[in-house]
């Protein structure tokens, strides 16, 4: 997969692209799978949960996690979205799953697991500093911005959540839950 983005940053390059290479390879969603297959379910997940279609996205995680059972990533998002539907229990063991995974995932994976496990036990500073660290590296992200907007409002710093709310719906102004997510923070 990461073959593929660094093939698509040249092929973007030789049609006009003027955005450096670096940049976009930043930007580009990380994610490590076995299978073409199981990435592209997950992809599919992906797209339904920033539509705000959580539980259709639930059936295209699992069907992820039946193609590659070690997709640390796909059961991260999974475990969210569980944490979100107040399935504690559930999203823990799935944020267990996904910790197990973590020496297969490129580093920006490491760092949403690790701040996403944080997050569902109630550990916002760990998740500050995981997504703090996320964000530096990869400013683009949104998921780590919409994160830290969340840890911050599990500290109840309502500034520092409306801050990086608005900051994640200006990268995504798309994304359902980023906008919900900034209406609570308002």
């Amino acid at each position: 997969l990461s073959s593929v983005g660094r093939v698509a940053a040249q092929l973007r390059k030789a049609l006009g692209d003027k955005t450096p290479g670096s940049e976009q390879l930043a930007a580009a969603e990380t994610y490590s799978a076995a299978s073409l297959e199981a990435a592209h379910t997950y992809a599919e997940a992906q797209n339904l949960r920033f539509a705000g279609r959580g539980e259709e996205a639930i059936k295209a995680y699992l069907r992820a996690i039946e193609q590659d059972p070690n997709f640390g990533s796909a059961h991260a998002a999974l475990a969210a979205l569980y944490a979100n539907l107040g399935q504690r229990e559930t999203a823990t063991r799935h944020y267990k799953l996904a910790m197990a995974q973590v020496n297969r995932m490129t580093e920006r994976e490491r760092y949403r697991t690790r701040g996403g496990y944080y997050l569902a036990v109630m550990e916002p500073e760990k998740a500050i500093e995981e997504f703090t660290a996320l964000t530096r590296q990869y400013p683009a992200d949104t998921m780590g911005v919409s994160s830290l907007a969340f840890a911050h409002y599990l500290r109840r710093d309502m500034v520092k959540a409306l801050e990086e709310g608005r900051r994640a719906v200006e990268i995504y102004p798309k994304n359902v839950p980023y906008r919900n997510n900034l209406a609570l923070y308002a």
